[in-house]
């Protein structure tokens, strides 16, 4: 059963820099607004109260290491790190098991992150043996320098790479991409604390600076240690920056700064009333939004401010790497790079010039944190995938309306949605035709959905080659196949094949001996449904579950009269033929289910059920029109299942696999991209039964649920 609230859980570490604390930040502010997830959010590095995580997510702050060498490299504990990474390991493990996550994020790794390497695949691979769905979430890297080997031992610990850069900058600029890595890659887009709709605020916040009658330039230090020598000399040239234009400074500082060196720089402006220094705050983007100009770093957030506000920005970037002074240059168009030694005199003219230049805005929606955010709220459900991979069968059912249907989902097709639909969430994937055995490649289809890591089901008629059969059940989990009858007459004039009722309880037995119980349909129609409790003692011990579901005429509208059921006739079934159905199931331990039937009984053992049919038969027997009365509710199975018909539309559930409008089509577009679209998004989140495009549900019941039946 589905649950109304899906599970995240982010694991980010940080050295003292912002960048990775501020996306996950930015995430679980996302996820709170759609308000469909709990949220717990791992802090491997020390605490970062002023990102104000804590308003989104239940942090958890690891007892934390420090960088042995410089600003990343090794670790070290006051406690030692064999000894920390044990306390460490006790916290997540506990966490993990409190919290049970549907899906995990982890920032950076495996890009990054190396000496943690031992302690984020030990927790991955718990919460995997869980069933939790593993991403990794990472900004564009563009010259750091990455070892291929080593991402690609570490990748297949991951369902998807959340990478937040736009489709037009692309990814990893610095090395050749393998195809593991690009199959697992979603581009969310960049992702920002705010939405451009959000920085309203610019007249608050100036007068709460006391900003009037000058420009206002805001600085940052940078996350890191090294932004400092930037700071001083801006401070230095104030003066000579006010003969051009009064101006007022904003510098904010990272939480790398010392509380020592914080109070020096504060002693260093004593007395001048238009230079402002704070720490670091959550409202640092509306600061840069009512600016007059920028100045920073040329880290990812510090692009990305500019991106999204316009706000002309200039860029010291850091000296100690290139990936800085690249990612200004691709920018170019939206900031100003300072690369070259200037004077004081220079530099002014430089702010000067940058200053008075129009707002430049980027075209791009900078939704990465939106995106990224339906995306695991998508993968928190999404469960199985069913992929009708051809039309054409091998029996005549009067009741199919796909054999009038041709065609074959391609198989370039068929394999870049199997890759996709793993960074969806999806976990088990489903095959179905038309008659899927008969396409001569179905083996090699299987194997590649089991070679991919999925639980595989197949769906079949039962009339297969047993020595097909024997060479395809290596790479099924499960199957499900269609049985109308115990009569083999009865089956075969339904199936529209002599013979039929042999070939598929051939395949049930042959299933079942090699440890792969199926499940059984039976359709219930007015020509069949007297003696259909004898399909379970037929098949005892051979299968694990079976469903009776009621034929919807309104899927067969020129057969509608010989499909619909009589008042008598609903009743036959409901009160007689049901009670010896369940007595069947209980006798033989076999799960039941049955559509459509008493709300109350849903997911309720057989036992449970007769047990209440009997003791209280004239109230259901008064209630029976219920039953096929549209409940107006909310339709849990959007959330959880995806249809594709071999056209490559997108569909929810039967009926809506003859939609003329689809929700897609994985043919023309990315999986990833249309789960996340307003349209899919909103509607799965909205689905009603019986009302806008869930109208068509069970039409064919309609007519039952008159006084008359």
């Amino acid at each position: 059963m589905l649950k109304e609230r899906g599970r995240v859980l982010f694991y980010y570490h940080h050295f003292g820099g912002l960048g990775h604390g501020t996306r996950i930040a930015a995430i679980c502010k996302a996820l709170k607004e759609l308000n469909h997830c709990e949220i717990v959010v791992i802090n491997s590095g020390k605490r970062q109260p002023e990102l104000g995580i804590e308003k989104y997510a239940w942090v958890i702050n690891l007892p934390f290491f420090e960088a042995e060498h410089g600003l990343f490299g090794g670790l070290k504990s006051d406690e030692g790190v064999a000894d920390r990474f044990k306390k460490r390991g006790v916290i997540l493990n506990k966490v993990r098991e409190k919290f049970k996550p549907d899906v995990a994020v982890f920032e950076h790794f495996p890009f990054g992150r190396a000496s943690l390497a031992g302690e984020i695949r030990s927790f991955i691979g718990l919460l995997r043996a869980d069933g939790c769905r593993i991403y990794s979430s990472v900004r564009e890297i563009i010259d750091q320098k990455v070892d291929v080997d080593s991402l690609l031992r570490h990748l297949d610990l991951f369902d998807g790479i959340l990478v937040h850069s736009d489709k037009e900058m692309g990814f990893l600029t610095s090395f050749k991409q393998p195809e593991e890595l690009k199959n697992k890659l979603f581009l969310t887009g960049r992702v920002a604390m705010n939405l451009r709709k959000d920085l309203s605020k610019t007249p608050a916040i100036r007068r709460r600076f006391h900003v009037v009658g000058r420009k206002w330039i805001v600085i940052s230090v940078g996350g890191g240690i090294d932004g400092e020598k930037t700071v001083e000399r801006l401070i230095s040239i104030k003066k000579l920056l006010d003969r051009g234009i009064p101006n007022s400074f904003l510098i904010s500082t990272g939480p790398n700064m010392s509380v020592a060196q914080y109070h020096i720089l504060k002693k260093r402006v004593k007395g001048c009333q238009d230079i402002v220094i704070v720490r670091f705050d959550a409202d640092y983007l509306q600061y840069v939004a009512a600016a007059d100009l920028s100045i920073s770093m040329g880290g990812y957030n510090s692009i990305n401010n500019a991106l999204l506000t316009g706000t002309r920005t200039m860029i010291f970037p850091r000296l100690s790497d290139g990936e800085q002074m690249k990612r200004a240059q691709w920018f170019k168009e939206y900031v100003e790079l300072l690369k070259e030694p200037l004077s004081d005199e220079e530099l002014v003219e430089k702010i000067l010039s940058c200053m008075g230049r129009p707002k430049a805005v980027y075209p791009a929606p900078m939704q990465g944190a939106q995106v990224t955010a339906r995306l695991l709220d998508v993968a928190c459900g999404m469960k199985y995938l069913k992929i009708r991979i051809n039309s054409k069968c091998n029996l005549n059912c009067d009741m199919c309306s796909w054999k009038r249907q041709s065609g074959v989902l391609p198989e370039a097709v068929f394999r870049r949605l199997i890759l996709r639909s793993r960074i969806a969430g999806v976990k088990i994937i489903n095959v179905t035709g038309g008659e899927p055995t008969l396409l001569p490649h179905i083996k090699n289809i299987l194997k590649y959905i089991k070679d991919n890591g999925f639980r595989v089901s197949l769906s079949t008629n039962g009339c297969i080659r047993p020595v097909l059969l024997k060479e395809l059940m290596g790479h099924i989990d499960m199957a499900d196949i269609s049985l109308d009858s115990s009569d083999a007459a009865v089956h075969d004039r339904i199936r529209g094949r002599t013979g039929a009722f042999q070939e598929t309880m051939v395949t049930i037995r042959t299933l079942s001996a090699g440890q792969i119980k199926p499940h059984i349909n039976v359709t219930i129609r007015p020509d069949n449904y007297k003696s259909l409790h004898q399909i379970v003692p037929l098949l005892a011990g051979h299968i694990d579950s079976i469903s009776f579901n009621l034929v919807d005429a309104s899927m067969h509208k020129a057969k509608a009269h010989k499909f619909t059921f009589s008042a008598k006739q609903l009743k036959s079934f409901y009160f007689d033929e049901l009670i010896l159905i369940f007595k069947e199931c209980i006798k033989s331990g076999t799960k039941v289910r049955v559509t459509p039937f008493y709300n109350e009984f849903k997911d309720k053992s057989a036992r449970y059920v007769l047990s209440n049919l009997l003791s209280k038969s004239q109230e259901y027997h008064s209630r029976m029109r219920q039953m096929f009365l549209s409940q107006n509710s909310k339709c849990m199975i959007p959330k959880s299942q995806l249809r594709i018909n071999p056209n490559g539309d997108i569909a929810f559930c039967c009926f809506q696999d003859d939609n003329k409008n689809p929700w897609g089509n994985v043919i023309s577009q990315d999986l990833c991209d249309v789960v996340v679209s307003d349209g899919f998004y909103n509607f799965i989140h909205s689905a009603t039964e019986g009302t806008g495009p869930c109208r068509t549900c069970k039409q064919g019941y309609n007519e039952y649920c008159t006084e008359n039946n």
